[in-house]
């Protein structure tokens, strides 16, 4: 059995990602085996509506893997706050097939 992990954390200045209520932060982990043949986005986790304007529908967040039409195995972590619904960051490694892998995140708001 293949194994590995990519983590990642990111501390955000105030805006208003939504959390669970009475909370500091969000962790979240996960494994994933991603297949052959598995194009698009293959979302993980969201607690927001897809698209970009500042609504708040669209606060919160988004972990998926392969971006929007595209196969490039990576991960990425989207939020959305008070100016805008689509911040991203990218793990910048490609997750491998047929693999398990550890993914994770961790959520501070910055007070």
């Amino acid at each position: 059995m293949k194994i590995s992990h990519i983590f990642m954390k990111l501390m955000l200045s105030p805006c208003h990602v939504v959390i669970d209520s009475g909370t500091e932060s969000v962790v979240f982990g996960a494994w994933v085996n991603l297949k052959e043949g598995e194009k698009d986005i293959r979302t993980i986790i969201s607690n927001k509506n897809t698209g970009c304007d500042p609504s708040s529908d669209r606060y919160g967040y988004t972990l998926y893997i392969n971006a929007w039409q595209t196969n490039d195995l990576k991960i990425y972590l989207e939020w959305g706050g008070g100016s805008s619904g689509c911040h991203k960051l990218s793990s910048g490694s490609k997750i491998a097939l047929n693999t398990w892998t550890h993914i994770g995140f961790v959520l501070t708001p910055i007070r």
